[in-house]
C-alpha cells in the first residue's frame, strides 16, 4: 500500500508561465484546450501542429525567490521538470532527474560527472520538508535539531535527523514524484492569449510516497 505526504501543494502560486510558440493558432488553441485534463494528448496536438513551449517566468513572485535563494538555476530546472511530465506523463523525480542530466537544458559542464541537477532538487524538496512554503518569503533558516519522522501505515516509523540529512534527501528524491492538481481555480493547463501572444500555466504539486511492505 501506498500513502503520500504533500511536500509541494497545489495552488495558483505553484503556477509556471509557458510561452507557446511556433505554428500555433485559434484552432490549435482550441484543438488543445479540448483535451481537457489528457495531457498527454494535449502536447501531442502541439507536437503535431509544430508547436513548442518555452518557460517564461513564475506566476508567484514569492515562490519564485525561494527558489532563486536556494539556486538561481531552480526555477528553470522546475519548469523543465514540468515540461517533461506534463508532455510524457513521467511523475518519478528520479526519473525526470536522469530525463534532465540527459538532456541537459542548462548547459552545464557534465563530463566530470557533477550531478548538477540531482543535487540542486535535493536542496529544494529538503527545503520543502523544512518548512518552505510557496506563499511566504523563505529566509533559508531551519531549526538545526528538527529531526523527521516518516510513519508507515503499518506502524512502523523511519526516524531521519540532521546527522543523516544526506540519507533523506536521498529518500525524497527516490521517494517523490509530481501529480497533477484536479481543481480549476488554478487556472492551468489551457492555452491562453495574452497581448497576441499564446501562453500556457502548469502546475507543481509534489508529494513523497511511502510503500508498505
Amino acid at each position: 500500500m501506498e500513502i503520500s505526504s504533500p511536500l509541494v501543494k497545489a495552488g495558483k502560486d505553484t503556477n509556471f508561465i509557458f510561452e507557446v510558440v511556433g505554428n500555433v493558432t485559434p484552432s490549435v488553441m482550441d484543438e488543445f484546450n479540448a483535451y481537457s485534463m489528457d495531457f498527454q494528448s494535449k502536447f501531442r496536438v502541439l507536437s503535431h501542429h509544430s508547436c513548442d513551449i518555452r518557460y517564461v517566468s513564475m506566476e508567484s513572485s514569492i515562490f519564485e525567490g525561494n527558489l532563486r535563494l536556494i539556486d538561481g538555476h531552480l526555477p528553470q530546472i522546475c519548469a523543465y521538470i514540468l515540461e517533461e511530465s506534463y508532455s510524457s506523463g513521467i511523475n518519478k523525480i528520479s526519473d525526470l532527474l536522469s530525463l534532465l542530466a540527459l538532456h541537459n537544458p542548462c548547459g552545464y559542464n557534465l563530463s566530470m560527472g557533477h550531478p548538477f541537477y540531482t543535487y540542486k532538487f535535493k536542496k529544494f524538496l529538503i527545503a520543502c520538508a523544512l518548512g518552505m512554503h510557496p506563499t511566504s518569503v523563505w529566509f533559508g533558516t531551519a531549526d538545526v535539531t528538527d529531526s523527521f519522522d516518516i510513519t508507515r501505515e503499518n506502524g512502523q516509523i523511519l526516524h531521519y535527523s540532521p546527522l543523516n540529512q544526506n540519507e533523506f534527501e536521498d529518500y525524497l528524491i527516490n521517494n517523490t514524484k509530481l501529480e497533477i492538481a484536479c481543481d480549476s481555480r488554478y487556472e492551468f493547463g489551457s492555452i491562453y492569449t495574452y497581448h497576441g501572444n499564446y501562453y500556457i500555466k502548469l502546475n507543481l504539486q509534489a508529494v513523497a510516497t511511502i510503500n508498505n511492505c
